[in-house]
């Protein structure tokens, strides 16, 4: 999941689109908050970064006109298709009511009869028919033509009964976060393939998002989950996924632990029917930088620095990126240069010389080597000395 989508430049995103790429990950994910437009900057990711498929996760639907939505996914696609390779996820969503009403102004009294109208004029347009519909909330007579590209795949952020059915019958499959593999099982999975099949659509996809630490101290990442996430706790249709699961709060929902046992909880959700697994990624170590960094800089320099410092790890192996920070952290170097400065001396198998003071300079320890004297040189030049 792209950091810098809402912190960063278009540049960061594209750095962390090549490094999710040199990492093997199949796909890189945006969210679409108050930052950048995502789809806008994955078209332009689409033409710097090759080999690797795009997703937003997700794209909100309501202030945005399915035919609209449509025209700025395909001019995506196309920029993307014009590399060669991979393509497009479009993933979207409703949103919150909390965002809908208080901060848009719209209405949020009808979500299932929205989504399943606002699919019912995407889908079409997506695949370059044109739509004459009339709803309750939409009534569309026309089409969209985008040269070069081709539909993306589209997923919905579905977690209830009814808008998994929804997403089931005329979507392509969902992506989730804070939904536990209890409801996953239970659940999401049952419900949404048997809409599919009743619809005779195919096996859909399910991207899976949940935060991720690889740590020997578990309940302390549980601990940092919960408060890193909090606000997911206060948002009902999150609420509704954590009680259904039995966990209090997103600590609970967290894949920690050890490297093996992080990647066998990943693996059991693979078991269950998860296609896509999305890594919201969280450390004490970068928790502790971030927070330092907000402190020092303010919350929009101190993140870009958090965003850089994470971008390390696209050079760097993850044990030496976080020793570095630690490193920095220590003597109170924030800046990013000093961060990559102790990163790359966090890998060098010789004595460490010093650390990086907070003003930037290097700190030398004391030299106790004997004080070098010329003696041996005297005595060459004496034996050549005529008498």
């Amino acid at each position: 999941m792209s950091n810098a989508i809402n912190a960063g430049t278009i540049d960061d995103v594209v750095a962390e689109a090549t490094a999710a790429r040199q990492l093997g990950a199949h796909t890189f994910w945006s969210s679409q908050i108050f930052g950048h437009d995502a789809l806008t900057v994955l078209a332009v990711v689409g033409r710097e970064v090759p080999g690797i498929e795009l997703g937003t996760a997700v794209v909100p639907t309501y202030p945005r006109h399915p035919m609209m939505l449509a025209q700025q996914a395909l001019s995506t696609q196309a920029a993307i298709n014009s590399r060669g390779d991979a393509g497009l996820c479009l993933g979207i969503g409703l949103s919150h009511q909390i965002v809908v009403e208080s901060m848009w102004g719209l209405s949020y009294a009808k979500p299932v009869r929205h989504l399943k109208e606002y699919l019912s004029v995407l889908m079409p347009l997506l695949e370059g028919k044109p739509v004459s519909f009339a709803g309750e909330e939409f009534r569309v007579n026309g089409g969209v033509s985008v040269p070069g590209s081709s539909r993306p795949s589209v997923l919905v952020a579905a977690l209830g009964p009814q808008m998994l059915r929804v997403t089931g019958a005329l979507a392509d499959g969902t992506s989730t976060w804070c939904v536990g593999p209890k409801t996953l099982t239970e659940l999401t999975i049952p419900t949404l393939r048997q809409a599919a099949a009743d619809a005779g659509r195919p096996e859909p996809r399910i991207a899976v998002a949940l935060p991720v630490c690889v740590t020997d101290d578990v309940a302390g990442a549980r601990a940092r989950a919960a408060q890193v996430f909090a606000v997911y706790d206060t948002l009902p249709s999150y609420k509704s996924m954590m009680n259904r699961e039995g966990v209090d709060g997103p600590g609970g929902l967290a894949i920690v632990g050890t490297e093996a046992e992080v990647r066998d909880q990943i693996a059991e959700l693979a078991a269950i029917g998860v296609t896509d697994f999305n890594a919201g990624v969280f450390t004490a170590t970068h928790e502790r930088y971030w927070t330092a960094a907000k402190a020092r800089y303010g919350d929009k320099t101190g993140t870009q620095a958090l965003v850089e410092a994470l971008l390390l790890h696209r050079t760097y192996p993850r044990g030496q990126v976080l020793a570095g920070l630690e490193a920095a952290l220590a003597v109170g170097a924030l800046s990013p240069e000093a961060v990559a400065v102790e990163v790359r001396r966090a890998g060098e198998t010789r004595p460490q010389l010093g650390l990086v003071t907070a003003e930037g300079r290097i700190a030398y320890p004391a030299d106790t080597r004997p004080i070098p004297t010329v003696d041996a040189y005297d005595t060459l030049l004496t034996r050549g000395t005529p008498t």
